[in-house]
């Protein structure tokens, strides 16, 4: 019976292993890039502290909007100030009369000991132009949108419609910082119906920060209140 049972265990581990071992390390070298879908088929990747999973993706267009699907959406690993992320890259682009919209979705998970507090969505490179309008909205949970009704816990607006009216970065902090988040952003670029108009999105950007779990912080400052009550002791 003990062996089988260590059998057992032996073989739930490899399982894990190999489940692990699959998930692309990404390096942090703001070169190298996957597509969703490589990310997809491998079962996530890797990013730093941070574990990216549970991909979806849904596009849809109307006339001659442009919009990728997974396949055609790079996704290339950055730290930025100190918070690891991605950078997202795909060809969305609309003129009169056309609509291009994509949903992406997928899971975050923080490495022990940290907890995930806050989230930046910024786009560097859109536009629009004699109506047309270019979007990306963000709602963040902290449970499966798809399996749990979930209240945000974020949510984020970017968007430009001409050079005096465009928001391009949007932060949020969350009440509470939580070890696994759901993210589902909205990209949207809508040509409108005056003649000439036209919008594009083609880079954004996605970063994570993080805080030590509270036991962990405990940890962290009884050990300094330690090693201060030793030196004032010396």
């Amino acid at each position: 019976m003990a062996a089988f049972r260590l059998a057992l265990v032996l073989g739930l581990l490899s399982i894990c292993l190999s489940a692990s071992a699959s998930v692309i390390n990404a390096p942090i070298d703001g070169v190298t890039s996957y597509t969703v879908q490589q990310i997809m088929d491998a079962g996530g990747v890797k990013i730093g502290d941070k574990t990216f999973t549970e991909w979806r993706v849904t596009s849809t267009t109307q006339g001659n909007g442009l919009a990728p699907q997974a396949g055609a959406i790079s996704v290339t690993a950055v730290q930025i100030g100190g918070e690891y992320g991605m950078r997202f890259n795909g060809p969305w682009s609309a003129a009169t009369g056309d609509l291009a919209d994509t949903t992406i979705g997928f899971r975050v998970t923080a490495d022990d000991p940290w907890l995930i507090s806050d989230n930046t969505l910024a786009v560097t490179a859109f536009g629009a132009d004699k109506g047309g309008m270019a979007s990306i909205s963000e709602n963040v949970f902290s449970a499966d949108p798809t399996k749990t009704f979930s209240t945000p816990v974020a949510n984020k607006y970017v968007y430009y419609i001409n050079d005096a009216n465009f928001k391009a970065v949007d932060h949020k902090v969350f009440v509470q910082a939580l070890k696994d988040v759901w993210v589902v952003k909205d990209v949207v670029v809508n040509g409108s119906s005056a003649a000439g108009a036209s919008a594009h999105v083609s880079e954004f950007y996605q970063t994570f920060s993080q805080i030590p779990e509270p036991a962990t912080l405990s940890l962290l400052i009884a050990g300094a209140v330690v090693v201060v009550s030793r030196r004032r002791h010396k």
